[in-house]
């Protein structure tokens, strides 16, 4: 179950995007929306941070009005004369709305989502010179799959802010020379967010 933190972060952080995208329009005069019309954007580029797909660049598509496909990923290496290290985060999530409002100003949409991630991490040290540690590796790997719900702000047409609740399976694995490998698997609540530009 949820716990009592949990459930407050989570709380808090999809009230902080009703609050932030409130404050953009609450100088805002009101709209005739008898002939406004939504636009329909396919793409969404930007940032994700969520527990359960990870972090990095997202791209979005939007296949019809109530269902897109969000992938996040990201990857990163750097070597040194000792030391190289390297990392990479790939995830997909569906996403299917249940409920979306239509402003010119500032819309919502409240979703329901499925993802699955895979993380991979390694690092090498080569201490050749030295006798009594010449150099190891460790390497670090994470699968996570899990549902949960979104809310998502759109504001001025264009840019949206993001948060999620999210409830995953999540296995961990890590091997190095002081350990044949431990892993782990849990079952845990994470919270994510995500800001973007649609086109």
């Amino acid at each position: 179950m949820m716990t009592h933190r949990t459930s407050a972060l989570a709380t808090a952080l999809l009230s902080a995007v009703l609050l932030i995208s409130s404050a953009t329009v609450s100088s805002s005069q009101a709209v005739d929306l008898s002939n406004y019309k939504e636009p329909f954007y396919r793409n969404v580029v930007g940032f994700s941070v969520s527990g359960l797909t990870g972090y990095g660049l997202q791209y979005q598509y939007r296949f019809t009005p109530d269902f897109r496909l969000k992938a996040v990923g990201i990857y990163y290496e750097e070597v040194r004369t000792t030391q190289s290290e390297y990392l990479y985060n790939v995830a997909l999530e569906a996403q299917h709305d249940f409920v979306r409002t239509v402003d010119p100003n500032i819309s919502y949409r409240l979703y329901g989502l499925a993802a699955i991630r895979y993380y991979e991490a390694k690092d090498s040290f080569n201490n050749s010179g030295l006798s009594v540690n010449p150099g190891y590796d460790r390497s670090f790997f994470t699968n996570t799959a899990g549902i949960g719900i979104g809310l998502e702000a759109i504001i001025s047409q264009r840019f949206v802010l993001t948060g999620e609740v999210n409830y995953s399976r999540r296995i961990d694995r890590s091997y190095s020379i002081f350990n044949d490998g431990n892993y782990t698997r849990t079952i845990v609540p994470f919270i994510g967010i995500a800001v973007g530009y649609m086109f």
